[in-house]
């Protein structure tokens, strides 16, 4: 297969075929542009940046999910520890994780889904057959977001506790968007062109992006009102409880690990937001670009989107794991 930049080249070739010229020229209006063909390679690669891009906040998001549900277990525990003499403890029940399987399920679906729309706008601009590969995915990731809004799905909200931050239109909103991506991903005959099929989207890919930002700034409230207690209790047992030095020292050591994770667990889940927010102006540049509206921003919204997405990685690879 030959990549836009070879188009290009044999474009301004005085060797190419007029015959060429014709196929090329279609294969531009057919992705949604209206300009002359050489317009073709950089939007083309504009949008492998973005899909790129997505697949590494798809990744490093999922990543920080996982790695803030293992900090909260370490917090869960030390709270374990504190309530041992009360009531009804006990070591199956005295751990509650910060998202459950389901809930981590939910955020993968459409996380992926929004990965599998940008390769599928991605391979819009190829001038061949599409990739099977791409189509596959596409199709598997609509019938997953499909099965979040099906009936006797688990509700929304209880997937996705950032919904109770949203209006009664926004939550409607992102139903909507989770239906309308499936619907995009389920229906080739719906990616028929780049302008269009972000055009149709962006509302949708919004919805959604400011779901995850919603979800993410409950989760960070939750996180720090959960590490509150046993900071709290670790600090009062160091100051009242007689201990030989060394002792003393790893109590304390626990205590600054605690409060260390807090911060990073919350540094992270703000750099989730950041991310995802960025998602969203990326792909309303990108349409933009793609309806022939200031294509200049575009590059500046991508390599923001580059940087956070990058930033992301860094921060949930740093944070430490205890190994108690």
């Amino acid at each position: 297969m030959e990549d836009s930049p070879k188009l290009y080249r044999r474009i301004s070739s005085a060797r190419i075929r007029p015959r060429s010229v014709a196929v090329l020229a279609a294969s531009a209006l057919a992705f949604g542009t209206t300009g002359c063909v050489v317009t073709l390679s950089p939007l083309a690669k504009n949008t492998t940046t973005f899909s790129t891009a997505t697949a590494t906040v798809v990744t490093n998001s999922e990543a920080a999910y996982s790695k803030a549900n293992t900090l909260h277990q370490q917090e869960q525990v030390s709270a374990a520890i504190d309530a041992y003499d009360t009531a009804g403890w006990s070591p199956y029940t005295a751990t509650k994780p910060l998202l459950t399987p389901d809930q981590i399920a939910a955020r993968t679906k459409v996380l992926e889904g929004l990965k599998a729309y940008a390769d599928a706008l991605a391979a819009l601009t190829e001038t061949k057959n599409r990739n099977k590969a791409i189509d596959t995915s596409a199709t598997t990731a609509g019938t997953n977001l499909q099965s979040l809004t099906a009936a006797g799905a688990t509700d929304l909200k209880t997937l996705f506790p950032g919904l109770s931050a949203l209006s009664a239109t926004e939550t409607s909103g992102v139903s909507t968007a989770i239906d309308g991506l499936a619907k995009l991903l389920l229906n080739t005959r719906a990616r028929n062109g780049l302008a269009k099929a972000t055009t149709d989207m962006d509302p949708s890919v919004q919805a959604l992006c400011k779901l995850i930002d919603s979800d993410a700034r409950i989760l960070r409230r939750e996180a720090d009102r959960d590490y509150q207690g046993p900071i709290t209790n670790e600090n009062q047992f160091i100051q009242n409880t007689k201990m030989d030095p060394a002792l003393r020292r790893a109590e304390i050591a626990k205590l600054v690990t605690l409060a260390a994770q807090q911060t990073e667990n919350d540094a992270m889940l703000a750099q989730l937001q950041q991310t995802v927010l960025a998602l969203g102006k990326a792909h309303t540049a990108l349409m933009n670009a793609a309806n022939g509206k200031d294509p200049e921003s575009l590059k500046q919204r991508l390599d923001e989107l580059v940087q956070f997405a990058t930033n992301l990685g860094a921060y949930y690879a740093n944070i430490p794991v205890s190994t108690d």
